[in-house]
């Protein structure tokens, strides 16, 4: 799912109060699963099973459990919780929140006079 707003690597770990490995300043824009990863989006695995998927991500940010014996390539951050689930819970609400916040007509957009919008829409510049 693609995010409205940009983050860091280093914004996520801030707002969890986490440490990082590797690229703190990969820019993240959106949210993603670890076995579909696409680049720019925040990840996590929980378990093992999952330790696999993470070679195949490039430039994403992926929570990690504190005990994974696995460390980042170059195109990869690791952010280490001690609940990576419950961390990844938290950074969408967080991000859920601020998108929602984020209504309004971008001044940049083009409207058609005709156009009947909302009171809580979100107009932005198409890109």
């Amino acid at each position: 799912m693609l995010l409205r707003t940009q983050y860091t690597v280093k914004d996520i770990a801030e707002f969890l109060q986490a440490d990082i490995e590797g690229n703190s300043a990969l820019v993240l824009n959106g949210i993603g699963r670890i076995e579909e990863p696409n680049p720019g989006e925040i990840l996590f695995v929980s378990g093992k099973q999952f330790f696999p998927y993470i070679e195949s991500c490039i430039h994403n940010c992926i929570i990690v459990p504190l005990s994974a014996q696995l460390q980042p390539s170059e195109h990869q951050a690791f952010i280490r919780v001690q609940n990576p689930h419950a961390a990844f819970a938290t950074v969408i609400s967080h991000v859920f929140q601020e998108q929602q916040r984020k209504s309004g007509i971008s001044s940049n957009a083009m409207i058609h006079p005709s156009a009947q919008i909302g009171n809580y829409g979100t107009i932005v510049t198409g890109k």
